[in-house]
């Protein structure tokens, strides 16, 4: 069976597909502002979401929240 061949031959398909993504990927410096600017919202209002739901926590400090999770 050419099990190898067929695997290195998919690897190699995926390394040639990244680097035409690569390649056609080339934003202006605006866009790449606003990809930029909507990436770090979404990560505020992920962790806005988390302050809500780890409230009980907030007042803790990591250190112990650490100590009690080792076991």
């Amino acid at each position: 069976m050419n099990y190898g061949i067929t695997q290195v031959n998919t690897l190699a398909g995926c390394d040639s597909l990244k680097q035409m993504c690569e390649v056609d990927r080339n934003p202006t410096v605006g866009e790449n502002l606003e990809s930029r600017i909507a990436m770090l919202k979404n990560e505020l209002a992920r962790l806005e979401a988390s302050r809500e739901t780890m409230a009980p926590l907030l007042n803790m400090h990591i250190r112990d929240i650490r100590d009690a999770m080792n076991y």
